[in-house]
């Protein structure tokens, strides 16, 4: 409720985040919406309630980046929600220096779904690809100067949920119509999953960071 007496928005803000960076990013974002009033719920994309992303008024998806694209688990969960009827949206996602087409993803299996999205957020997170000649780049990505970037990202988006005359331009990437056709939205398109188990070292289990949820495994 603002000091005004209208009521806030209900926001539910899905994240995919298997290293915690854009569980980070989501976190900045959704702390901004709270300090505006709104009532948000952070859910992780694993054990997400539907019901709460359908009641909600804004939609929020974010996720990470996994060669050039967001993950097939992402995905599958987009192409699988219900039909959501031009609810108001948005996407962010964070990514090891080659986005690819992870936004239009994120926001075209949004909108496939009906959804009105209204802008997006991408930022670099420290990279846990396990070839050894990427891994650990940006380290500490992302970083306290990324995260007030989701923040004002995030105030951008309540302006406009709040002032349907502002420009939806101001707040990012909105509604993509296509995937791009750079080298590394090519790399997306040509990377499957079972190219990628050939191609990419075995992960190996880190003992001490492992705590048997099984993420990894269902994820």
């Amino acid at each position: 409720m603002f000091s005004n007496g209208t009521p806030g928005m209900k926001i539910s803000l899905t994240y995919f985040s298997q290293t915690g960076n854009t569980f980070r990013v989501a976190e900045s974002i959704a702390g901004t919406f709270q300090e505006a009033g709104h009532s948000v719920q952070l859910l992780p994309m694993m054990t997400a309630d539907l019901q709460e992303i359908m009641e909600s008024d804004i939609i929020g998806m974010g996720s990470s980046c996994f060669s050039s694209r967001a993950p097939t688990p992402v995905r599958n969960f987009l192409a699988n929600l219900p039909y959501i009827n031009q609810r108001r949206a948005f996407v962010f996602a964070t990514c090891g220096g080659a986005p690819g087409r992870v936004i239009y993803d994120l926001a075209s299996g949004l909108q496939s779904r009906g959804a009105n999205v209204m802008g997006s957020f991408l930022t670099l997170g420290e990279v846990h690809h396990p070839a050894p000649a990427v891994h650990g780049r940006f380290s500490g990505r992302p970083d306290l100067d990324d995260l007030k970037k989701a923040a004002g990202f995030a105030r951008m988006l309540c302006k406009h949920a709040l002032d349907r005359d502002s420009d939806p331009s101001e707040i990012g990437y909105n509604k993509p119509t296509s995937p791009g056709s750079g080298f590394y939205n090519t790399v997306a398109r040509i990377s499957g999953d079972p190219s990628k188990r050939l191609l990419l070292p075995k992960p190996k289990a880190d003992t001490e960071a492992c705590d048997g949820c099984q993420r990894c495994v269902m994820e």
